[in-house]
Order: C-alpha cells, then sequence, then structure tokens
C-alpha cells in the first residue's frame, strides 16, 4: 500500500544511473546529480561504449534483486562465465541443478564448487548454499 493507505503511489526499489561518465564536464554534472539524489538512491557512473563502470552496475542490480549469479563447469573443462544461472540469496546446488536440467535435480551426487567459503575445486552435497560468482560443477 502506499504513503498513509493512498493506492495511487507506489515506491519501488531505485538505481540511479549515470552514463557517458568520460564525456567532457561529465563530472560537474555527476557532481550535481549526487547533490540532487545521492541521499535518496545509490548512484552509478558508468560508461557504457566503453564498458567502464558495467560490472559494478551489474553487481548493484543483483543486489537490489536479491539474486546471485552462479556459472556451470563441465567436469574437465573450463567454467562458462558468459551465461550465469540466477538464484535468490540463499539458493543452493541442488536449486541451481534444478535450472540446469530437470533431471539433474533428482541425480544429483554432489558438486564441486570454486567461489566464497570454500577451498577451490571442494566438493560439496546438494545442499550447500551458494553465493554470488560461485562456480558449481555438477556430478550426476
Amino acid at each position: 500500500m502506499g504513503v498513509r493507505g493512498d493506492p495511487s503511489i507506489h515506491y519501488g526499489k531505485t538505481l540511479l544511473l549515470a552514463n557517458k561518465k568520460g564525456a567532457p564536464a561529465a563530472a560537474d554534472r555527476l557532481e550535481i546529480v549526487r547533490e540532487m539524489f545521492a541521499a535518496r538512491f545509490p548512484i552509478h557512473a558508468l560508461d557504457a561504449e566503453s564498458g567502464d563502470g558495467l560490472e559494478e552496475v551489474r553487481t548493484a542490480l543483483y543486489r537490489v534483486l536479491n539474486v546471485i549469479r552462479v556459472y556451470s563447469k563441465r567436469p574437465g573443462k573450463p567454467a562458462d562465465m558468459a551465461s550465469p544461472f540466477t538464484l535468490p540469496v540463499g539458493g543452493t546446488v541442488a536449486q541451481m541443478a534444478e535450472l540446469v536440467h530437470h533431471d539433474f535435480a533428482d541425480k544429483l551426487k554432489s558438486a564441486r564448487i570454486w567461489g566464497t567459503g570454500v577451498f577451490d575445486g571442494q566438493t560439496v552435497t546438494r545442499d550447500h548454499v551458494l553465493h554470488d560468482k560461485d562456480i558449481v560443477e555438477l556430478h550426476v
């Protein structure tokens, strides 16, 4: 419900993106934007053309949406860092396996993880909680 019961007002999560940070006088304009909006919204400066700042924007978007990126890896192959699976924060190996293929969730025996809170290549169970940017190798 909106402000004081007003159904016509709705507040949503907001990120303010300031593009073309490398343009002439961009720093001055960004400072004005920060003065006006920094108290209300997170502000992320980027340059979409060059890619500068895009990774920070991606990370900010995933945080606002309360999801994580998890990358898959086939045994003996490098990780596929181009196409992450998206899970809610607190998602498990079993949930990731379900996204890869329905049969994987039922047949999953273990997984190897590279990432947060484990040593590289550590074997974990299906209920292991994943973290943003973990790399997962499923074993069925």
